[in-house]
Order: C-alpha cells, then structure tokens, then sequence
C-alpha cells in the first residue's frame, strides 16, 4: 500500500492523500472556483498543497498537435515542488494503458492501468527506476485518475467494464518503453 486517498464528495475534488510513511498532500480542483483565475484552464486545474496548506503543484491537461488536420494528443503538464514532469497515455488494447511520467525527457515510471475495473475501483500499479519518484507518479495516477474516469459518486454493486484504448499516433507511442516495466521487476527480484 502507497497512500491512502480521503475524497468525501463535495461536489468538487478535495482529497487528502496520506502516504504510508507519513507525508501528506491535498489535491483539489473545483471548476467553479476562481480564485486561481477565471479561465477555463485555471479552473480545471488540479492544485496539490502541503500540509501548512502551500500550493506546491498544478496539474493541467494539454495538446500537441502533430501538423496534420486532425492530428494530436493529449499530455499532462505536472509542476510539482519547482519541477515540470511531462505525462503520457497511452493505449495498449488488451494490456491496459500505460501512464509514462517524463523529467526533462527522461522516463521515470510506468503506472499501468488495468482494463478490467470492478464496482468503480481501478486497478493501478505503479513501476518506478527510483523511490524518490513515487510521490509523484502516485499524485500523477490519482489525478488522472479523477480527470479521466471522475466516478467517485457512482455505486453499483457487482458491475463489471472492460475499457481498451488504442494509441495510434507514433510519437506518443514512443514515449512508452516496453522494456521498462521489465526492467523493474528483474531489479526486485520479481519475474511475470
């Protein structure tokens, strides 16, 4: 167990997260709050705070686009304690997405998602070359997690769904490395 996440819905994200060595941060995001700005990217951006309640980080979705008419993604652009990490999905079909999280173009971690969620709880695990990157990559995953799946308010027992997720665009495909994952497990000892 990483953290644990205390989100009482309040028509809003307000989310307590307490990892297990004791460090805590609170993630919140309100579209109808302006405090932070009125423009429509201020008011979807997700904002992590310290314990003296500090605003130490925002994170915000954002496009490339690729030069052809309809071409692009979607990135997350994460400013966290002074630092800009760079976040990627990608689409994996049947193996689940890949959420890579990049500082200054080196890949730090691989947070794969399952494709099987049951009763609105997603399966994450979360593969890291240094300790030290897990805060982030966990924020990562929880705000991406509320981003794109925002179902906290959903009840239904015994449901089941399987979602799967194509990236077709060869340059966010490149930023997955499928040697990484690997990688880790043979640092822990750990094999499939």
């Amino acid at each position: 167990l990483i953290c644990v996440v205390d989100a009482p819905y309040k028509g809003y994200f307000d989310a307590t997260i307490t990892f297990s060595d004791g460090a805590k941060y609170r993630m919140y995001c309100n579209p109808s709050d302006t405090t932070f700005g009125k423009r429509l990217e201020d008011r979807l951006s997700f904002r992590v705070f310290d314990t003296s309640n500090n605003l130490i980080g925002v994170f915000v979705g954002r496009t490339k686009k690729t030069g052809k008419l309809f071409g692009g993604y979607v990135y997350y652009e994460l400013n966290f304690c002074n630092r800009q990490y760079i976040g990627y999905e990608i689409g994996r079909a049947s193996q689940g997405i890949a959420l890579c999280l990049y500082y200054n173009d080196k890949l730090l971690s691989i947070c794969d998602k399952n494709t099987h969620v049951v009763n609105f709880q997603d399966d994450y695990n979360i593969y890291c070359e240094n300790f030290d990157d897990i805060y982030m990559s966990t924020l990562f995953t929880i705000y991406y997690d509320m981003a794109k799946f925002p179902d906290m308010r959903e009840i239904k027992l015994y449901s089941q769904v399987e979602t799967y997720m194509v990236t077709a665009n060869k340059e966010l495909k490149s930023k997955y490395d499928p040697e990484f994952i690997p990688r880790i497990k043979a640092m822990e000892g750990k094999t499939d």
